[in-house]
Parts: structure tokens; sequence; C-alpha cells
């Protein structure tokens, strides 16, 4: 609306002098102002002209002022409408067109300073109730908006509590694993001990057995068999706690998928197929080859017990960049470039809760001796240790997804270490080698088959013990050293050593190895890695191999 003298008019009056008398009037006030002589020439000009208040004759020749009254409130219910009449005087007839909707209603004849100021009146009245609707839309506005921000803020908070439970949930499973990792780890290590001086005796025992001994000969392989079975059992929990010994390198996972195909194929059976999606220029990972090889085919075999009657095992490779936000979510999971390889199946599924206690050592859903519930806790293990990440998705009757992501490799493939000079002093038919070993009885076996195979042997039952001859002038070809030694450990007895030695081969044996007595090992040049329980002709062939690597 026009403020003041601005605002313009629309006289309608049918009545020709009448009509110029008021439209004086209103101009000597000031306002501005059209005409029209009907009810349809007012509709018209309000609609093209959109005046501030239409002054309007209640008695026209077609439509009545009431009627013409009621369509422009129907349409424009914000304009002002000042009803006047010198026909309908009476009071039954104002109260009929303030009624009918017009603002105010005046009976002629009326001075012209009294319509002037009943116009300005009005306009005052339709200033401010426009400014109260203005007032009141920008508060409804601003309710609105503010109640937007707190709905925002209020999904925020809840987004922001869900994440934390589920990080607290993540927290939570990420330390029951990492204390069940401990507790199996030790296990592990104390049975491989022991595993080594069972394994080594019946070892020696079958050395020493005549040939006429078969009945003898057959209890020591049952004892053996056995003695197998626990150190594969012992491996499984070693890989669960993160603590074996894993020679991570550059691994082309497509190829080694390819690789793993008709093992995968002949193991699942013909009635259930396989199939293989791989990625276009998939990135390398980094991973021990081996371990992700037992990973798919551990994974493989879960996937075919779930689908005893047939169906369809699916291999694929992506490559996955793992953003901050979904990092987040988990512990000890960092964002970046990773190299997925998933194993989906089209069987039975799982529910919630035994999706959840899938990855823990010794859960199963198969019956008694169908399974040790050590394969996915293997799989997890070898995974979290590799700096990767696991996920198991899963649907009742729908089938189950596991993926397993590995950092991706960035750089050349590592080379090959140039060799290391030989000791010198080695002949032909032995040479001198220490072995530094806190297990007094797997120190004795590895003494004595050494010893057997010729080789001059020197024994200390801790680093502090094996010092005096490493600094001494005693040709040395070998060092052979548990990792996990009391005090100082193998892998500072070997760097110590080799401050003295140079050109020393060393072999280290470990029954459990913690991550930081294991860092730098691949990285010495001349050094060897064998995991306990290991054979006695395993040992041999090792050490041969690096005394005279030639």
């Amino acid at each position: 609306m026009k403020p003041g003298a601005q605002a313009l008019i629309l006289n309608v009056d049918d009545t020709d002098s009448v009509r110029y008398a008021k439209t004086r009037a209103l101009q000597r006030a000031g306002f501005q102002v059209i005409e029209a002589a009907t009810g349809y020439d007012a509709l018209d000009m309000t609609r093209d002209h959109e005046p501030d208040l239409v002054l309007l004759d209640v008695k026209l020749p077609d439509l009545s002022g009431l009627e013409v009254c009621r369509i422009l409130k129907a349409s424009n219910p914000s304009v002002l409408v000042l009803q006047i009449s010198a026909s309908f005087v009476k009071a039954s007839d104002r109260v009929a067109g303030l009624e009918g909707g017009a603002d105010s209603y005046l009976t002629q004849p009326v001075a012209a300073e009294e319509l002037a100021a009943s116009v300005r009146a009005l306009l005052r009245m339709g200033a401010a109730e426009a400014a109260l609707r203005d007032v009141n839309e920008t508060l409804e506005r601003r309710v609105a908006e503010r109640t937007q921000e707190l709905a925002a803020a209020n999904q925020a908070l809840q987004t922001e509590i869900e994440m934390r439970e589920h990080t607290e949930e993540a927290l939570r499973q990420s330390q029951k694993m990492e204390a069940l990792g401990q507790l199996t780890g030790g296990i592990a290590h104390d049975f491989n001990n022991l595993l080594m001086g069972i394994i080594g005796n019946v070892e020696f025992l079958l050395r020493k057995l005549p040939p006429d001994a078969a009945e003898y000969r057959h209890y020591a392989d049952a004892a053996m068999a056995s003695a197998g079975r626990a150190a594969t059992l012992t491996q499984r929990l070693l890989a669960f706690s993160r603590r074996q010994a894993l020679q991570p390198q550059s691994v082309d996972l497509d190829a080694l998928v390819e690789e793993m195909s008709d093992l995968i194929r002949r193991t699942v059976g013909e009635s259930i197929s396989v199939v293989t999606q791989r990625t276009k220029d998939p990135w390398p990972g980094w991973c021990d080859s081996n371990q992700m090889a037992n990973a798919l085919l551990n994974l493989a075999i879960n996937a075919r017990d779930a689908m005893p009657d047939g169906g369809q095992l699916t291999i694929e490779t992506a490559n996955v960049t793992l953003d901050e936000g979904y990092a987040a979510r988990f512990v000890d999971l960092a964002p970046g470039d990773y190299t997925m390889v998933a194993v989906s199946d089209t069987g039975t599924g799982m529910p919630p809760d035994v999706v959840a206690q899938a990855f823990d050592p010794f859960f199963t859903t198969k019956p008694i001796g169908q399974g040790t519930g050590l394969g996915l806790s293997m799989v997890y293990g070898f995974i979290k240790q590799s700096n990767g990440h696991a996920r198991i998705r899963s649907t009742p009757g729908l089938g189950t997804s596991v993926r397993l992501y590995v950092p991706r490799h960035v750089g050349a493939a590592a080379e090959d270490h140039a060799a290391v000079p030989p000791s010198t002093g080695a002949s032909a038919a032995g040479g001198c080698i220490l072995v530094v070993e806190d297990d007094p009885m797997v120190r004795d076996i590895v003494v004595q088959v050494l010893r057997d195979e010729a080789y001059t042997v020197l024994q200390a039952v801790d680093a502090a013990a094996a010092l005096p001859t490493i600094e001494s002038t005693t040709p040395l070809h070998l060092l052979i050293t548990d990792v996990g030694l009391p005090g100082m450990n193998g892998r500072q007895l070997a760097e110590i050593a080799r401050l003295h030695r140079p050109g020393l081969r060393i072999l280290f044996t470990t029954g459990y190895a913690h991550n930081a007595a294991l860092d730098g090992i691949a990285a010495l040049e001349g050094a060897a890695v064998m995991s306990k329980p290991f054979k006695l002709d395993q040992l041999a062939a090792k050490v041969r191999e690096m005394i005279s690597p030639d």
C-alpha cells in the first residue's frame, strides 16, 4: 500500500456529476484517483491497477456495490472498500454493507473534508493491519526457521548419540577382543614351547627306534599326528591374537583369487557355483599372501557349510577409500585407500546376535565336533594385524558377505635385499652356531639336532648370557635366537650381534612374538624366522640353507 497522499483511489459511481465531485475532493486532498462507472469496470480496473482503496457506490447499473464488494474481498482480502450511498442510508443498509465485507460506510451527501478524512482513516487502518500481518508472517517465519534449526540440532544430537553409542560398542568389542587376544596369545606361547618339546622328542624317538619296532613306531606316529593338530590349533590362536609372524608384501589380490579359485571350487563341491568378480586396475594390497590365501579358504568353507543344498559363492575384489566419517565408527581404523576382497554366499544367513559374536574365538553355530570356532577369529586376527578391517553383513535366509580390507601398497614393489656375505671360517662339514633359548627343553632339542648334523653348538639361556660369546673372537656362522627372551629380546640381541659381526646370519624362532619384538626383523638382511613348533628336519634344512646359501 502506498503511504499517505500517494495512495491510489478507485472512485466507482455511475452518476457523472457525483463521481466528478468525489474525484475532485480526493485529488484536492492529494490522492491519485482513477474512475469507473459500472461494477464490471470496477472489477477490471481493480485487477489491472491494484488500487489501495475502492470508493464504491452501492447502486450501480449492472452489479450492486454489495456484490462488487463481495467479489473484490474474495479475490483480494487486503483491498480496502469504502461504500457510499445516497439511496441506502438507513442503519440496516449500513449494517448490510459492513456485513458484506466493506471496511466502512458513508451516506451522501458528505462533505469533501469528511470524505478525505474517512479515506485517510481507512488507509491508516489498512497500513496498520498490513504491518501487523508482516509482523505475524515474520514471527511465523522465524518460529518455523527456529523450529527447523532445533529439529536439525536435535537430529544432529541424535546422530552424535548414536555415533557415540556405536563407537563405545566398537571400543568395548575391541577391548574384549584384545583381552581375549592376550589370553589366547599367552596360552599359544606356552603350548608352542610344550609342543616343541613333544614334537622334538617324538622325532628323536622315531629316529632311534629300530626297524623292527613297528608297533612302537605306530604309537609315535599317532602322537606326532596329534601334536601336529595341536600345533595347527595354536597357530589359529596366534592368528586371532595378532601375534603370528607375518611376512607382509605387495599382493595382487586379483591374481591371488585367480590362483585360489580351482582349490576353492574343489573344496566347496559341485553343488555350489563359484563366481569371481575382479576390479579394473586393482591396487596392490599390503599383507601376508599365504595368510590371505588361508583366510579366503576359511571363508569359502564357512560359505559352503551355510549352503547345504547348494547355491552361489561370489568372490569379488575392489579398490575402496574409507573416509574419516566411516573410520571414526571403528577403533584403530585409519582412513585411506584399501584393497577389498569380499566372499559372499546365498546361504542361510545369520541373525544380528550371531553376527555380533562371529569373530569371537571358539564361537560356532555348528554341531559339536564339526568346528572349532576359530576360523573367522583367525581371519579377524590376521586382518587386524595387517592394519586392515573386516566386516560381516548377513540376513537370515538371504546369505552372508564377509569383506576384508587390507591397506593399499604404494610405491615400488619391494626389491630383494642383496645377500649378506657368508661368515668366514665355515667349512662344508659344519660350522659354529650360537643357540639362545630360555626354555630348557626347547634349547636341548635344538642343540641336539644341530650336533647330530655335525655343527659346533654353543648355547645361552638369555641375551645377557649370549653377549660374551658374541663379543668374543670365537668364530660364529649362525645365531639362532628366540624372539621372546626375558629382558633383552631376540631382535635387540641381533642388532648388537650385527654391530660386532656384520656378516652374521640370524635365525629367529618364535612361539608367539609381540609386534614390537618383530619390528624390523623383515628388514634385516640375512635373517629368517621360524615359528614354533617346527620339525627337526625343517630346522636342519633351514640351518644348512643359511650357513651355505650358495
